[in-house]
């Protein structure tokens, strides 16, 4: 740039040089004309942006019109009133049935709009099922009794299905006061057109004082019956069958709870041949139903699909050498003659929660349908002791024929020797799921690798057998049909349970006290990368892990995430769980109580 092309007065620019007041007034002279352009300039943009400003206002404008009038011509506002309904009919919850909430539909239909609300009133499928928790208090109760008539008016003459939860206190549920309510008054008129009935009781006898005032023919359209006792250590036990249980199309009973004289089996009808599910709960010993009246009822339900029971079997001292049990000492406790006098040819779901041991009610099953087997035994309210009796290995040896439709398994791992698990799970070939509850290293002790025999409970030496090894120099891939597959390979034959495909281990609430850590990263990492390598390379040999369910000690860091991202990208769900404290496995929840006290 040659001087001449330097700006006026740029020898003054970037300098503190005071200028005369000649150059003073070039400079004016100079500014006049960018000024006027600048301030020609501003009032352009003034002008631009009062109009851009009057556009947007004009915009929105336009924009609430169109929108308001797009809503009169939308696809819901066309349906008719039937499909609308039906619509309706599946917004309801599928994990329980609708409450007195104005959160949950049906009553939250009722808000949106007048036609929804005048569609939801005239659709009585939506109202036909309800759950009410009933509270202690008299004054609530008279609410809960209208707006529960309100709600059930709806449903015009349809069977109903009814979920009732009573709290409170001993004093709120005395049977007494029940029959003066006038809201159980109403729940009696119901039960002639009631197909479910669902009742929890928190405290004190519930239902059963003035349900067992009825006829049988109360309970004509009856299917499916369940109640549940929370608390109740002192209950009386009452002679005779409960009318309630003779409903002539029940199929499915559960009877759950305390001291239930109801729930003896032989307080329960013969004739049962049509129930499809059963679920007889105790958790006090002496109402513990034993080998012999437990046969006796199964022996009545032959068509049983779902089974979930309590048992008491023998005892500890009747078993020789009870205390340090060899592999399979722990459930020979069976007679030879004993014949399979339980014949249950559609029982697709059996659990077993058990005292003691079990071997003689295991052999006189027969379960040729079986898929998901739960075995698990614990503490008794009454004694407060666990015997160490493991039912895994019993149902293993006599039942060979029906392992390999197994598909689901679920035991407490500390009760058994760790070779019982081991051997069991070889011979469960189809096994899909499998959940270890209940384990912890402090009943299982040190592991020793040098004696296995002696070793009890979950260690992860199991996973290290469900690792496929395929060998490298295997090119070949057959079909799941291909009767060389041993041969071919031979690692993949040793693999236990290769169709597994989600694994839950569970640790008990010894959580906090467990110091060896029987469950580590690296072994998993090599389980899980091993499955789905071979899964790609062999499908329908090996199955892919595509669920997992691990304690919080196994997986203390944010180093589980990024070492399982390739998997959790094709699928894999992984669930980090706190120690399970519920004391049911059979009926558990995960529970989080306490959680920040160990974890960071």
């Amino acid at each position: 740039m040659t001087p001449g092309d330097l700006p006026p007065f740029s020898g003054y620019l970037g300098t503190n040089d005071v200028p005369t007041a000649e150059v003073l007034k070039d400079l004016d002279e100079y500014l006049a004309g960018p000024a006027r352009d600048l301030q020609k300039m501003d009032a352009e943009i003034d002008e631009i942006t009062h109009r851009l400003s009057a556009l947007y206002s004009e915009r929105a404008t336009l924009t609430a019109r169109v929108k308001e009038h797009q809503g009169v011509c939308s696809l819901i506002r066309q349906l008719p009133d039937d499909i609308l309904g039906e619509i309706f009919i599946r917004c309801l919850p599928s994990d329980r049935f609708p409450g007195l909430r104005f959160a949950d539909a049906p009553l939250l239909l009722t808000t949106i709009c007048r036609r929804w609300r005048d569609v939801a009133i005239l659709t009585p499928q939506i109202w036909a099922n309800i759950n009410v928790t009933l509270s202690p208090d008299e004054e609530e109760m008279e609410r809960q009794l209208e707006d529960t008539r309100r709600f059930i008016s709806r449903a015009g003459s349809l069977l109903l299905s009814l979920s009732v939860f009573e709290s409170g206190s001993g004093g709120s549920t005395d049977s007494e006061v029940k029959e003066m309510s006038p809201f159980f008054q109403y729940i009696l008129s119901l039960l002639p057109r009631t197909r479910l009935l669902h009742w929890k009781v928190s405290w004190g006898e519930g239902p059963e004082h003035f349900l067992r005032g009825l006829q049988a023919e109360a309970f004509s359209q009856l299917e499916e019956v369940r109640i549940n006792w929370s608390w109740l250590s002192d209950r009386k036990e009452v002679d005779g069958i409960a009318p309630f249980l003779l409903g002539p199309k029940l199929r499915t009973v559960g009877l759950s709870g305390g001291k239930l004289g109801i729930a003896l089996p032989s307080a329960l009808p013969s004739q049962w041949e049509q129930l499809t599910s059963l679920t007889i709960r105790n958790e006090y010993y002496d109402s513990v139903p034993n080998i012999q009246a437990l046969t006796h009822l199964l022996q009545q339900c032959p068509n049983l699909r779902t089974c979930s029971v309590s048992l008491r079997g023998v005892e500890p001292h009747t078993v020789t050498d009870w205390d340090s049990p060899g592999p399979w000492v722990e459930y020979v406790a069976t007679p030879d003659h004993t014949e399979r006098t339980i014949l249950l040819p559609f029982l697709h779901i059996l659990k077993l929660h058990y005292y003691g041991f079990v071997g003689d009610f295991i052999k006189r099953l027969h379960v040729p349908s079986i898929r998901e087997l739960v075995l698990a035994d614990g503490p008794s309210q009454d004694l407060g002791v666990v015997y160490p009796a493991a039912a895994l290995g019993a149902f293993v040896t006599y039942h060979d024929y029906c392992l390999p439709f197994i598909e689901k398994l679920e035991i407490q791992a500390k009760r058994y020797a760790y070779l019982i698990i081991a051997e069991s799970l070889e011979k469960l070939k189809n096994l899909r799921h499998l959940v270890i509850s209940g384990s912890d290293s402090v009943s299982g002790g040190q592991w020793d690798p040098t004696n296995l025999k002696q070793n009890r409970g979950f260690h992860q030496d199991l996973l290290v057998r469900m690792t496929p090894d395929v060998s490298p120099s295997c090119t070949s891939t057959p079909s799941p049909s291909d009767s060389n597959v041993p041969s071919l390979h031979p690692h993949l034959s040793q693999c236990l349970c290769p169709l597994l495909e989600r694994f839950d281990y569970l640790e008990s609430d010894h959580y906090l006290w467990n110091q060896q850590a029987i469950l580590t990263f690296d072994v998993v990492l090599t389980w899980v990368s091993a499955k789905w390598d071979a899964s790609q390379k062999y499908p329908g040999l090996v199955s892919p892990i595509k669920h997992l369910t691990l304690p919080t000690r196994t997986s203390p860091d944010r180093k589980w995430k990024s070492a399982l991202k390739p998997w959790r990208k094709k699928g894999l769900v992984v669930e980090i769980a706190y120690p399970y404290l519920e004391e049911d496995p059979l009926q558990r929840t995960p529970q989080y109580r306490g959680a920040d006290e160990w974890v960071n």
